[in-house]
């Protein structure tokens, strides 16, 4: 029986998608005028319910796959085999990117070089087969530290460390255990791994409360396996409202697990296809049913907005079920070939979204964010809305999908690998080189890295003799929900200069107004912006002033002054204040906190004895 099933892949490429879609802040309105139009797209931009799809899924190939196990064990470092790798590759980046301030046109490649190192770290494991023993003590150890940390956590309060580092670490720790719901004052690096913790439990519980059941099912009467999924869903449900008096326990989310209770009826079903099955095939083969499969599944996909936010926690467990059934009735459709339901779900891109969307899932946020500052200074220069929000899903997507598959080559595919036993053996250098394959890819290569290169320079506004630390800074006449508008109340940023020779200030913030129409129509005479460098008894040590408007097209702004070359470990003050400002003339920092920039030259000669700086100087900007 082959492990993938084509139409299955496709609905959890659909899944995918719409979670992302939900994530991607694509404002359909701008785009389709018509309400039917934009009702239609809503359709396929839901988060919540899209992840139960994936929940029912997870169910199904359980019991399709592992309903006979020799060892719990072997089960459960399968599925962590599976599921962790690329998951504490993603964290170890996002925990990188948080602890160091990786600026965001580095981020991408930082997570590529992680995904690759890790991608050779287990080509050199299965090359060596005496390591092999190894894969089972990793096992043990983590989950020995998922314990561990769930009692660490249990017996704190307060947060746990204060030095920057061990809090990094617990924060990464903590994380890739799925353990922050017991650490109370470290949360998930994204958003998007809550999903994960009620995937693992389901995993924790299969061999030992469901793989009985499914035994049991064989010998008992259907009355009396209708009689236990009830009796399953009520343990869920009632699991669920207990959760609401701890906290701890609200971010397990039992009503979910209704997904998983469908999934392995399904396909506990699918597996016997004793003669129910055969009589639900006869059904499902009317194309009339499929039509009437897709339109319940596009209404449970509309009732998400109405039920998923409920405050009544008795309509939300009543939705989620009946949502769960109705992707339940979707997946038999699409097992059964030839229907319109299987047709749809075959098709060839939602089947490839579906072979990297657990990649996808999990990078797809950071990706949406990292475009979003990419392409908001060219934005201004966009004037038609709809064309603004067109481009912007465009570039997002494909460079998710582009990470995704990455990731899943790099990653995910070496899972599948050593499940075939396909060991990996050492190639040399020469042999890859004079590869046909590598001869096609060489070309795509060399312009991918040249590309990456003009957009370090380009977008971090660097030169090889400027070296740059970062500060961040919580001015108290910042407003912590909002951007604050830089009108006559001037703002002071406090920094240390780390090294000598201060050069320059960059200051993260964006003009609120249209740089053309304020410099040739308006009337007035346009804001005026100054900046002030003061030592720490606020002396005036320099000041310049600009038209406001200058700063259009530039999120990060660069202050030059004469270099103060004994400024390390001086205390500075930098004051910025807008003279005439109005509400189409102004400019905006963003919310706290802000992200301030100092800049040390460099001479060409410590520039050569030490070229590390460059490096340094790049990932860091």
């Amino acid at each position: 029986m082959s492990l993938r099933i084509k139409a299955l892949d496709g609905l959890r490429g659909f899944a995918a998608l719409s979670v992302f879609l939900s994530h991607s802040g694509f404002e359909a309105e701008k785009v389709f005028p018509l309400p039917i139009a934009n009702l239609f797209y809503r359709l396929f931009q839901v988060g919540p319910n899209s992840v139960q799809i994936l929940f029912v899924l997870c169910g199904f190939f359980m019991a399709l796959l592992y309903a006979n196990i020799d060892s719990a064990w072997k089960f459960l470092r399968k599925r962590y085999t599976r599921i962790f790798p690329v998951f504490i590759v993603v964290c170890l980046f996002l925990t990188l990117v948080q602890a160091f301030g990786i600026n965001f046109y580095l981020q991408i490649p930082l997570l590529i070089i992680i995904a690759l190192a890790y991608s050779t770290g287990w080509k050199l494991y299965r090359k060596y087969t005496f390591l092999n023993k190894i894969g089972w003590y990793l096992f043990g150890v983590f989950l020995s530290l998922q314990f561990l940390l769930v009692f660490i956590s249990s017996l704190f309060s307060s947060r746990l460390f204060l030095k920057s580092f061990i809090d990094h670490l617990y924060l990464f720790l903590s994380n890739i255990t799925l353990t922050t719901s017991f650490a109370k004052y470290y949360s998930n690096l994204s958003s998007v791994f809550w999903s994960l913790l009620p995937e693992v439990i389901f995993y924790l519980l299969f061999p030992i409360a469901v793989i009985p059941i499914i035994k049991l099912s064989k010998r008992n009467s259907i009355w009396i396996n209708i009689l236990i999924i009830i009796a399953f869903i009520k343990i869920i449900f009632d699991l669920d409202k207990a959760a609401l008096a701890n906290h701890t326990l609200l971010d397990f989310y039992f009503s979910r697990g209704v997904g998983f209770v469908v999934g392995v009826v399904v396909g506990t079903l699918y597996k016997n296809r004793g003669l129910l099955w055969n009589k639900i095939k006869i059904i499902f083969e009317n194309k009339y049913i499929g039509i009437l499969v897709l339109v319940a599944l596009l209404a449970v996909q509309w009732a998400d907005n109405l039920f998923s936010n409920s405050s009544n926690y008795h309509t939300i467990n009543l939705y989620y079920l009946i949502s769960s059934v109705v992707i339940g009735i979707v997946i038999i459709a699409a097992i059964i070939p030839n229907n319109i339901v299987s047709n749809i779900f075959s098709n060839k891109i939602l089947t490839y979204i579906g072979m990297v969307s657990y990649s996808f899932y999990l990078t797809h946020l950071s990706c949406v964010e990292i475009v979003a500052k990419i392409i908001d200074p060219y934005i201004t220069y966009i004037k038609s809305s709809a064309w603004v929000e067109i481009i912007s899903l465009i570039i997002t997507t494909t460079i998710s999908l582009s990470v995704a598959t990455i990731l899943y080559w790099s990653v995910e595919y070496l899972y599948f690998a050593g499940k075939n036993n396909n060991l990996i053996k050492a190639v040399s250098l020469k042999k890859v080189l004079i590869n046909p394959r590598w001869q096609i890819a060489r070309p795509i290569f060399i312009s991918f890295f040249l590309i990456l290169l003009i957009s370090i320079i380009y977008l971090g506004s660097f030169t090889p003799t400027l070296q740059v630390v970062n500060h961040i800074n919580n001015p108290l006449s910042i407003n912590s929900f909002k951007p604050n508008k830089l009108l006559a109340d001037n703002i002071k940023m406090p920094f240390r200069a780390s090294k000598p020779n201060l050069a320059t200030i960059t200051v993260q913030m964006y003009y609120g107004g249209d740089a053309y129409l304020t410099a040739h129509q308006n009337e007035k005479t346009p804001a005026i912006l100054t900046f002030r460098l003061l030592d720490e008894q606020n002396n005036l040590l320099f000041e310049s002033q600009r038209s406001a408007f200058n700063i259009e097209g530039e999120p990060y702004f660069p202050f030059g002054f004469p270099i103060i070359n004994d400024s390390k470990n001086k205390k500075y003050n930098v004051e910025l204040e807008l003279i005439g400002g109005s509400n189409n003339d102004q400019v905006f920092l963003d919310p706290n906190p802000i992200k301030l920039v100092s800049g040390y030259t460099i001479s060409r000669n410590e520039l050569l004895h030490k070229p590390y700086l460059f490096l340094l100087t790049v990932l860091f900007l």
